[in-house]
């Protein structure tokens, strides 16, 4: 009598994990599209603006601690973003600069709330996640958010402490968590070694044509 095998992966779990784009922002519009508090009350706030002698050749938030026939001014300039509701390993990145490379050290501040009702801004709802200087050269930067799985929060960009500088630039904002995808229960015999299944469980009985990692004879395969 044939005898029709189990695999030792007759049992397999197997997790993956799915990146999710929570929030993203470019400001490639012609208005701020969040929130902005001009919190020192001068009249000066984040705007949009775009400088053609910049790698960076779109539009992006930015905000002054010096403006050309004003003179020094004490920005504390909050740009605020819609609520949004984190998964697991909530992470933010964003892309910072100062514009003027012998003034480019402008102080700034990232910040989180989970008083996404609130209808009055204030300072002391905000918990503080990353502080620091811009360069004159673009940087990427990454911002933990893991400590807010399940929460619904706003995250506000803060622009205070300096004076005298010039322009301090933000663009490409994203926050992104992730997702596990689990498969487990795979059983496999011999006569079954072509049959294939996608990471959802759902089985083919011949080798996917779309890219992408498989389970087949009870083993991980990515298909190119």
């Amino acid at each position: 009598m044939k005898k029709f095998l189990l695999f030792a992966a007759a049992l397999l779990a197997m997790n993956v994990s799915a990146q999710n784009v929570v929030l993203t922002e470019d400001f490639d519009g012609e208005e701020i599209p969040w929130m902005v508090v001009d919190a020192d009350g001068d009249g000066n706030n984040w705007g949009i603006g775009q400088w053609t002698s910049d790698e960076n050749t779109t539009n992006c938030a930015y905000s002054n601690s010096y403006i050309n026939n004003v003179g020094a001014v004490t920005p504390d300039n909050w740009l605020i973003s819609p609520a949004f509701t984190l998964g697991a390993n909530g992470k933010l990145t964003f892309d910072v600069k100062g514009q003027d490379p012998s003034y480019a050290a402008e102080h700034y501040g990232v910040y989180v709330t989970e008083n996404v009702e609130a209808e009055n801004f204030s300072a002391e709802d905000y918990t503080s996640l990353y502080e620091a200087e811009s360069t004159a050269a673009w940087e990427n930067i990454e911002v933990d958010m893991a400590a807010y799985e399940g929460k619904t929060v706003r995250v506000a960009f803060r622009h205070w402490n300096i004076t005298d500088m010039f322009i301090i630039k933000m663009d490409n904002i994203k926050v992104t968590d992730e997702t596990n995808t689990a498969i487990s229960d795979v059983r496999v015999n011999e006569q079954d070694s072509n049959v294939w299944y996608d990471l959802q469980g759902r089985k083919y009985n011949e080798k996917p044509a779309a890219a992408g990692l498989y389970i087949n004879n009870g083993k991980k395969v990515l298909v190119k």
